[in-house]
């Protein structure tokens, strides 16, 4: 009895020994799998995807289950399928966080900080880049550390801390330059004059696209020729030598033929490059293209309109500038500052679970810095902002002028004139009968009466006022001038104002002079004009009435 009891004994736990084999035996198919994907993952990251797709992982031990999370979210990275979820990352990260494989640590934290870059929680995907940099440094991996530092540079980029960025990117191409990787080398050189330029320090950034295009010309790469060639132009651009900038960007379109690397914001540069220099149907051109690739590119074609004296046009174009930037604005505050915030107290809270003190200190510096950079970029965009509204106060304002004068000088400019200041001749009129409760009418209208007295003294409305004049009536300023050369400015002006139709009430506002010595400086220079028999007074005269 007790022989047979020890067989059967024998029996069950060679079974129960199988049975547990089997359970924890990974399917070899899947380990088959898991190797080609690893092995195809650079050359073909598509294959590599399908191959991992494949895989059934509920059926992985936990060793072969973290290598496929890992490779997973390679695959995924690889073919520009930017995930935000860190689920099933995270699965690696936990794993290689205790073992030797110090590769796949590596890894694990390089491609947990770009799906943080991904869902926009820039500190936090710092802190998995830092680990990640630390293990590539102890590895010695040039490559990697070429990734990484790019991406930091990316994330320093994203929230405007400039100097961040550039020291980021050159450590990119410091470390690509240690290894045979040239055409990263290229691109990180590239990059590397792009933060440059970005940041305003064009001098160094010309330089480095110079030392690029040499580089890439002597290698034939196309695309990188046409990429340099637009980014020196750029740079001429920047700096106002537009000459330099067309020459360049012309280079660039031989090279593109179609493959339509040049976008839009390029395309506008050259237009306004080419407005910038006079050669307005050109300009024409290549404005149209930009707003074809992208609806917000409109710079050349306000430009064009101003140039060509299209003033509501350019307002409506400069009004879609101002658009664009205040999105822009409020871009990097919500994005920037909002997000770091709340990405702070989202990893307050875990920290303070782990009591992880170290990366808690790194974070809050993060978190500083990233606020600082994006008030410091906030202040940049509201100068920016600030600019492009001046630019359509002014627009407005001549287009206000402008429209007054085509109207008024169509036919009859006396009785037009006349007609186009009618209201302001009747608060003028208003106020020098002396009604008390017209009076208060016209304290209503005081603002008006303040921005024409300034006429006098804005030289540069005086000079718009003297074109269109000249414009309308035949040259009747420039004849004016050099019919009477020797009289004075203010008889000049007191003549344009007539000639604008303007009343001795509205005269006696904008000079701010008593208005019979209106009348008697009108009569002074009708004299002085008149009396002379050996010029023809026909063009001026009827300006001073009977």
């Amino acid at each position: 009895y007790t022989i047979q009891l020890m067989k059967h004994t024998g029996i069950l736990l060679t079974l129960v020994a199988a049975l547990l084999f089997v359970a924890c035996r990974t399917d070899n198919t899947s380990i088959q799998l898991l190797d080609q994907a690893e092995t195809l993952m650079n050359a073909a990251p598509d294959t590599a995807l399908a191959l991992l797709d494949s895989i059934d992982s509920h059926r992985l031990g936990r060793a072969d289950n973290a290598r496929y999370a890992l490779l997973r979210s390679q695959a995924l990275d690889k073919n520009f399928i930017d995930i935000t979820n860190d689920s099933l990352i995270c699965i690696a990260v936990d794993y290689y966080a205790h073992s030797h494989n110090e590769p796949y640590k590596m890894l694990a934290h390089y491609y947990y900080g770009r799906i943080l870059f991904n869902a926009g929680d820039y500190a936090h995907s710092i802190i998995e880049l830092l680990k990640a940099e630390k293990v590539a440094i102890s590895l010695d991996d040039m490559y990697r550390l070429g990734l990484i530092y790019s991406d930091i540079s990316n994330i320093y980029d994203n929230i405007y801390w400039g100097e961040g960025a550039i020291e980021y990117a050159q450590k990119s191409y410091d470390a690509y330059s240690q290894t045979q990787y040239h055409r990263h080398c290229y691109y990180s050189l590239l990059h590397l004059g792009i933060k440059h330029f970005n940041y305003y320090n064009y001098t160094e950034s010309e330089k480095l696209f110079k030392t690029l295009l040499t580089q890439v010309q002597e290698q034939n790469d196309t695309i990188l020729c046409i990429e340099t060639l637009t980014k020196l132009a750029s740079t001429y651009w920047a700096v106002n030598n537009y000459n330099k900038a067309i020459t360049a960007y012309n280079e660039a379109i031989k090279l593109n033929l179609d493959k339509d690397i040049i976008g839009a914001a390029q395309y506008s540069r050259l237009s306004s490059s080419y407005i910038m220099t006079d050669q307005l149907e050109k300009g024409l051109k290549y404005a149209n293209i930009a707003y074809e690739k992208d609806t917000a590119e409109v710079w050349g074609l306000y430009l064009y309109n101003e140039k060509c004296g299209n003033i509501k046009e350019a307002l409506h174009y400069l009004q879609k500038e101002i658009l664009m930037q205040n999105e822009i604005l409020d871009n990097i505050t919500t994005q920037s500052v909002l997000k770091s915030v709340e990405n702070y107290n989202l990893m307050e809270e875990k920290l303070y679970k782990q009591s992880h003190r170290y990366e808690r200190a790194l974070l809050i510096i993060i978190i500083i810095t990233i606020i600082i950079a994006a008030i410091i970029r906030i202040k940049i965009v509201n100068a920016d902002i600030e600019k492009s509204i001046a630019l359509t106060h002014n627009l407005k304002n001549t287009l206000f002028v402008k429209d007054k004068y085509i109207e008024a000088l169509q036919s009859d400019v006396n009785e037009l004139f006349s007609g186009q200041f009618e209201m302001l001749n009747k608060l003028c009129a208003i106020y020098y009968e002396g009604n008390d409760e017209k009076k208060n009418i016209y304290t209503t209208y005081s603002s008006i009466k303040s921005t024409i007295k300034n006429i006098s003294s804005d030289k540069q409305t005086i000079s718009q006022l003297e074109m269109l004049a000249n414009k309308h009536l035949n040259n009747i300023m420039t004849n004016f001038r050099s019919n009477y050369p020797n009289l004075s400015d203010d008889d000049n002006q007191l003549f344009l104002y007539l000639v604008m139709g303007f009343s001795p009430q509205a005269i006696s506002i904008i000079l701010n002079i008593d208005i019979k010595k209106v009348y008697n400086r009108k009569s002074s220079l009708k004299r002085k004009v008149c009396n002379v028999t050996d010029k023809d007074i026909t063009q001026f005269a009827p300006f001073f009435g009977k």
